[in-house]
């Protein structure tokens, strides 16, 4: 018997975040077998052109204390009429 805690921290990235990115066409899929054996692929994901079209982040990064803090804000709408 495995004794071990399963990880699931994957599986829900892949099925919370990044289908939905891919349904909606912000994401591309490809996916490759491993070389050794018979069972299981890699995934690989990679931004679409409508990504960068739909979604920006401004993100400034404040260095003004002695820890690392970032402040992420979504940016301004785009003009999404030129398609």
């Amino acid at each position: 018997m495995f004794s071990e805690t399963w990880d699931r921290t994957p599986y829900a990235m892949e099925a919370k975040i990044l289908r939905p990115l891919l349904w909606f066409g912000l994401l591309e899929h490809r996916t490759e077998k491993f070389p050794s054996g018979r069972f299981g692929e890699h995934h690989f994901y990679r931004k679409a052109e409508l990504f960068d079209r739909l979604l920006a982040f401004d993100v400034q990064v404040d260095l003004s204390q002695g820890a690392w803090h970032c402040r992420l804000r979504p940016a301004l709408p785009r003009d999404l009429t030129r398609v």
